[in-house]
């Protein structure tokens, strides 16, 4: 006859292992491209379109003028950019008896989930628009593939030039060219030397995280699953598959 044991691995209790009474805590989803972005209160009871308004850039002027020839005159021209509001969402059903008998605050922790998925969602919105924008600059070759290295110095200021003509909406870089004597240590009370790096940082739309850009609620989950994993397995006297070994 079948028998169930306390030690079976479909029942196995989570003392079985334990760490703490609590959950683990969630890693709250950072809206970082929202910070970029240009928002905008919708009246009530009005349409779900909203236009904006600017003025088109001009053409660079790269042929010179000739002395008593009157160049020819540019047009100057506004142009509308439309957005249309969208509902995005999600719906959770937890029936009354989970609600009173489950040992876990099934409620709590899924209105908790809900809430921390509105800025997992409106970050991964954003996130598309960006990445379909066609004046893009890669610190090297013409993908997002081939990005390895940090932002050279000449491209850095290229992205300067393009930032102040307006020509490129957004900045964020992870690794910089010259971080050592940047990075991994607090410089808030000393002057940065670094004029283009100081330059970087006056404008509002550019975001330089420092190495931090791993931060993700995704990149957290997978750690905290691999870490949790090895020590079960080590708990339970199994061979860890990420162990690491002496040459």
């Amino acid at each position: 006859m079948p028998q169930t044991s306390y030690g079976d691995a479909n029942i196995s209790p989570r003392t079985n292992l334990y760490a703490a009474a609590d959950m683990l805590m969630h890693a709250e989803p950072v809206m970082v491209l929202e910070k970029l972005a240009v928002t905008k209160q919708m009246p009530k009871n009005k349409t779900e379109t909203i236009k904006f308004r600017r003025p088109r850039i001009f053409t660079a002027a790269t042929t010179p003028l000739v002395e008593g020839v009157t160049p020819s005159s540019t047009s100057f021209q506004y142009e509308d950019v439309s957005a249309t509001l969208k509902q995005y969402g999600q719906v959770v059903e937890i029936t009354d008896k989970i609600e009173d008998l489950h040992e876990d605050p099934v409620l709590k922790d899924a209105t908790l989930q809900a809430g921390q998925n509105i800025g997992r969602t409106i970050e991964a919105l954003n996130y598309g628009i960006v990445r379909a924008g066609t004046s893009v600059y890669y610190a090297n070759g013409t993908a997002r593939t081939d990005v390895n290295t940090p932002i050279t110095l000449a491209k850095q200021r290229a992205v300067i030039r393009a930032l102040k003509s307006r020509r490129l909406g957004h900045l964020a870089i992870d690794v910089y060219e010259q971080e050592s004597a940047l990075f991994f240590q607090d410089l808030s009370g000393e002057i940065i030397d670094d004029e283009a790096f100081q330059r970087l940082m006056t404008f509002p739309n550019v975001l330089v995280t420092g190495h931090q850009g791993f931060f993700t609620v995704e990149a957290l989950q997978e750690i905290s699953a691999i870490t949790l994993g090895n020590l079960q397995d080590f708990a339970a006297g199994r061979v860890c598959a990420n162990r690491v070994e002496a040459a």
